[in-house]
């Protein structure tokens, strides 16, 4: 009965699907080999190019991820330890695999600068940044689009702009100064990184776009910054976990439910700046500004938000592409100036002798009143400054790595051609502590940035806001920024070192987009007699 049975059912399925389940297994086999060999075909000159380059051992399917397998600060230290292994073996560069992705990282500071200058398309880690960013320039992968509104936005950044935002810097840092005097008093050791946070918010608010949102007043009601950092931290998780690329799988984790709120809420809080400068607007067109308002006018030039209004391809109805350029703007002005002060303020702890050299710069060429206001050529005499600034820039530089994506096979000259396909990794890390273009790389030194000394490297050995095109568009901001809020701290106080942070082996961070100073980067401070 059973045989029956079943030989019944092998009937009635043999009459209503009448193929050789044989023929079909073939049939799916053909299919799928035949797409895999397209689609290695296809992907022919980046196995080739990798057969001939070194790199580290790479396992089946997941290739060198495994790597990510750990802490940041060990995933850092691992490819870093990588990098200076290729280069002391003269390698110009040398490859690795995430997963099926193929990534030239390079070492030749040519290949480097070519990459940079000729590949304006970012990789595709960048995309991660895409809730945050939108179609701002720091992430804009359409490079029309990209040229369009970086042209608009650069107007702000004219040097005869710049000199106007000393004032602010200046006023911003008084009050950041005046916070600090519990910290001399009491001799009580800290981080500086939330004040200078809320200080450098100010001084971005005010110059970019013309608006005082008080944040140094108000530290708890800053719902910009708190998101804004939140999104970053998300996307730190993902870009050093290759599964979570995936938006399909990151969907899956409760990662994703986060990385969308704190968008929305930053787009809202972009919203709420934007409706600010258009009543401030409507408010001067009416008259009715007061004299405080007026005042701020008066001393402020337009902001990169009024000029994008202004511009060809501003669309009124839609606020998308402004709300893309006020986060990048704020953000990534706020996120590179916070992290470098905080890098000098450190490593001038650690170094009391350079810090002498400093403050004594700081007292000729400033003198004694200490409230004055420094001008442009000022700034420009503290030419101490200026060599201790870049010298954190080169050790701490803002954003340690960069990615490019090769869209087609291109030659770059130099002997670099790079099928398409291939992401690039720049180390800019790595890149300022070669010793061949800085002996002993470890040591802080200001003394390398004397002008008889820089003029025996290559130019481009060394870039803290990237080169090329698409550079840091507020390099020259961030510097201006930087030796005004550090003029005016380190007039007012000695800067100490703490029990958490007393050898520069103790000082750390976090590997994101830009760095983050880790908990333990601490200082306690004494007032200037």
């Amino acid at each position: 009965m059973e045989t029956g049975s079943a030989g019944y059912s092998q009937q009635s399925f043999t009459k209503a699907f009448p193929f050789n389940l044989s023929s079909l297994n073939i049939k799916l086999s053909l299919i799928v080999v035949t797409i895999l060999a397209i689609y290695h075909w296809r992907r022919r000159k980046l196995y080739a190019l990798s057969w001939k380059l070194e790199g580290p051992p790479a396992l089946p399917i997941i290739g060198n991820a495994y790597v990510f397998l750990a802490s940041m600060d060990v995933i850092f230290k691992s490819m870093n330890k990588m990098h200076n292994k290729y280069r002391r073996k003269g390698h110009k560069m040398y490859r690795f695999w995430v997963g099926p992705d193929f990534v030239a990282c390079l070492v030749d500071i040519k290949y480097i600068c070519a990459i940079l200058n000729q590949s304006l398309k970012k990789g595709k880690t960048y995309s991660l940044l895409d809730d945050q960013f939108h179609n701002g320039i720091f992430v804009n992968p359409n490079i029309p689009h990209w040229r369009a509104s970086r042209k608009t936005i650069v107007p702000v950044f004219h040097f005869e702009i710049l000199k106007s935002y000393i004032r602010i810097f200046h006023k911003e840092a008084t009050i950041l100064a005046r916070k600090w005097e519990k910290y001399a008093d009491s001799g009580a050791t800290f981080n500086p990184e939330n004040d200078i946070n809320l200080a450098t918010f100010d001084m971005v608010m005010m110059s970019t776009l013309g608006l005082n949102p008080r944040a140094q007043d108000n530290p708890g009601n800053q719902s910009f910054m708190h998101n804004f950092d939140k999104l970053f931290e998300i996307t730190q998780t993902r870009m050093f976990n290759p599964l979570l690329y995936s938006n399909f799988i990151c969907k899956l984790t409760g990662l994703w439910a986060e990385q969308k709120k704190h968008a929305a809420d930053l787009i809202k809080e972009s919203q709420k700046i934007l409706d600010q400068i258009r009543e401030r607007q409507r408010k001067q067109k009416a008259n009715e500004l007061n004299a405080t308002e007026l005042d701020e006018i008066r001393n402020h030039a337009k902001s990169f938000a009024e000029l994008m209004m202004e511009s060809p391809g501003y669309k009124k109805e839609d606020d998308s592409e402004l709300i893309s350029q006020i986060v990048t703007v704020i953000g990534a002005g706020q996120d590179t100036t916070k992290s470098q002060n905080i890098v000098t303020l450190l490593m001038l702890a650690l170094h009391p002798d350079i810090q002498d050299k400093v403050q004594e710069e700081i007292d000729r060429v400033l003198g004694p009143d200490p409230d004055y206001c420094p001008t442009y050529e000022d700034l420009c005499s503290l030419e101490y400054i200026d060599m201790v600034i870049k010298e954190s820039l080169r050790m701490f530089p803002a954003a340690p790595i960069i990615t490019r994506d090769v869209s087609e096979d291109s030659d770059y000259g130099n002997g670099l051609t790079l099928p398409g396909g291939t992401t690039v990794f720049v180390s800019i890390y790595a890149l300022h502590r070669d010793p061949r273009f800085y002996p002993n790389p470890d040591k802080f030194d200001p003394s390398r940035w004397s002008p008889d000394l820089v003029a025996q490297r290559p130019a481009n050995c060394f870039m803290p806001f990237s080169t090329g095109p698409r550079n840091c568009i507020g390099a020259k901001y961030a510097m201006m920024a930087m030796k005004t809020v550090l003029a005016k701290l380190l007039k007012t106080y000695r800067v100490l070192p703490s029990e958490e942070c007393s050898r520069v082996e103790d000082i750390g961070f976090e590997l994101r987009v830009t760095i983050k100073m880790n908990e333990n980067s601490k200082i306690r401070l004494k007032r200037r007699k």
